[in-house]
């Protein structure tokens, strides 16, 4: 077995890890959980794959979306989930030294039509970053090709959460990466893992794990891309 399809198939595993979590607590969840709740859960379903949750993420997810949050996602962090509030999880977690990074959005009760198409954006830009990215192209040739859209950043991970090649354009140190890449000559290349996300504000964000392959790019997550839309 080469190296990089144990890199893949070591992803499977701690993206098995980290969406078996977001299943429970999507199960569970309900108007006023707290952040604290939503952290048992995710223990719970990590500490069966001998997994921890990282004390550091709990600082920040779940969040609320809020036009006065932080940005770029505009996150209210550890406040109580409520009906009619985009809300969302974006953790990342380590199983057998090799990382996992996921980020999805959650709604309580009835989906109103602008927010389903907002989100409808989301998934169509995080597709487009997706397809365009091929191996041992220059990352600003791939920028190019993706055109101007929703901000989004793609980066590698492996045995470190965050590693080059950095593309993109959501904030300035990824678009820094990207043009440090290019000077040094760094791609993608076929084997590796990366995370393609979308962090958009009030529209909401969402983080998936590809392969890079001969042919483009291939979804490793699997939960669904689609807003989850709860009872309330």
């Amino acid at each position: 077995m080469s190296a990089m399809s144990s890199d893949v198939d070591r992803a499977r595993r701690a993206i098995e890890a980290l969406e078996s979590a977001y299943r429970a607590v999507f199960a569970k969840v309900r108007p006023g959980v707290t952040a604290d709740q939503i952290d048992a859960i995710l223990r719970e379903s990590l500490a069966s794959f001998g997994v921890e949750l990282l004390s550091e993420r709990t600082k920040i997810t779940p969040f609320i979306v809020d036009a006065a949050g932080e940005g770029p996602k505009l996150r209210l962090n550890r406040r109580p989930l409520e009906v009619g509030r985009l809300w969302g999880m974006d953790n990342c977690i380590a199983r057998d030294g090799f990382w996992a990074d996921l980020g999805r959005y959650g709604w309580f009760g009835p989906l109103p039509a602008k927010v389903a198409e907002n989100y409808r954006q989301i998934i169509r830009r995080q597709r487009q970053v997706a397809e365009a990215i091929r191996p041992g192209v220059r990352l600003g040739e791939i920028f190019e090709a993706i055109g101007p859209g929703l901000p989004f950043e793609v980066h590698r991970i492996a045995e470190e959460p965050n590693m080059l090649p950095f593309m993109g354009d959501m904030m300035p140190n990824v678009r820094d990466g990207m043009e440090h890449c290019d000077r040094e000559g760094i791609r993608f290349e076929s084997g590796q893992v990366i995370c393609v996300e979308l962090w958009a504000g009030l529209l909401g964000g969402i983080e998936d794990t590809y392969s890079v392959t001969d042919r483009g790019t291939e979804r490793l997550s699997t939960l669904p891309q689609e807003l989850f839309v709860l009872p309330s």
